[in-house]
């Protein structure tokens, strides 16, 4: 379940219970305040989501912390698979030749800031 979907469980939950999000926040134990962010501008599924859906009686799927950068690499890797069991394969193997080389990229930098050596 995405995040959005989690806030919008939230959100009809509270519209069938009846609950106002000040009613809210005192039956659940959350902070006004915080259930406002959660419900209004959540940038990430944190504690509260799972606090709010426990109290709701909603299931939610485990997420990643990051589940839109997630999701931004899901969309581009369907976009150019071709769906065969050997591209799926390439595309793997680019992507963990990305990581290694994401993983020198401080000496890439220093070696870019080395003065060139005159000729």
């Amino acid at each position: 379940m995405t995040l959005h979907e989690v806030v919008e469980r939230l959100r009809a939950f509270m519209l069938t219970a009846g609950y106002s999000e000040a009613r809210f926040a005192i039956e659940s134990g959350v902070p006004q305040s915080t259930l406002h962010r959660a419900l209004r501008s959540p940038k990430r599924l944190t504690k509260t989501h799972h606090k709010l859906c426990k109290f709701a009686g909603i299931e939610i799927d485990e997420m990643p912390p990051d589940a839109r950068a997630q999701e931004v690499l899901w969309r581009a890797v369907r976009d150019v698979w071709d769906g065969t069991p050997e591209h799926a394969q390439a595309i793997a193997r680019l992507l963990k030749a990305g990581a290694h080389v994401g993983a020198h990229r401080g000496t890439d930098r220093r070696i870019r800031k080395t003065p060139h050596a005159r000729t």
